[in-house]
């Protein structure tokens, strides 16, 4: 009998795999598929929606020595008022939190049409468009290399 069981919850576990976690909310997924394509990297680690304190977008719980226990939580308030470009920054932020394990990186550049514009994604406040849809494929190198986009410009 013991054998079956742990027959059973192995193959249950394997059926799981290639899947979208069932911690990720619907409307969060969708935006963390993003993330897995366009980086390249798997997202491990759950997402959901939960009032944060005033001024702030998300937050990632990050668990030093396990990082598949990393959980990211966004403000269904902000949710509902961002922009789409925005919403992905911000869900790739995060990820840059949770997943790659990267910490802020301020600073700003001024771009070609003489705009200042933030080094990274990672940077600690969100800035929305236009800087982000148009150096989006920039910000989005410079996370996977946890660089920022200044020698691109």
């Amino acid at each position: 009998m013991r054998e079956r069981l742990a027959i059973l919850i192995f193959a249950l576990g394997l059926g799981a795999c290639g899947h979208r976690p069932p911690h990720i909310d619907e409307q969060l997924w969708v935006y963390a598929s993003r993330f897995e394509q366009d980086l390249g990297i798997p997202v491990n680690v759950g997402m959901s929606f939960v009032p944060q304190a005033p001024m702030i977008l998300g937050t990632c719980w990050m668990y030093p020595g396990d990082p598949m226990a990393n959980y990211i939580e966004i403000d269904p308030a902000w949710w509902d008022v961002i922009s789409e470009s925005e919403r992905e920054e911000l869900v790739f932020h995060e990820l840059g939190h949770c997943v790659l394990l990267q910490e802020h990186l301020t600073g700003t550049i001024m771009d070609r049409d003489g705009r200042w514009i933030p080094l990274s994604i990672m940077h600690m406040f969100g800035f929305g468009d236009p800087a982000y849809t148009k150096h989006r494929a920039k910000y989005h190198r410079g996370l996977k290399a946890n660089r920022s986009i200044a020698g691109e410009l």
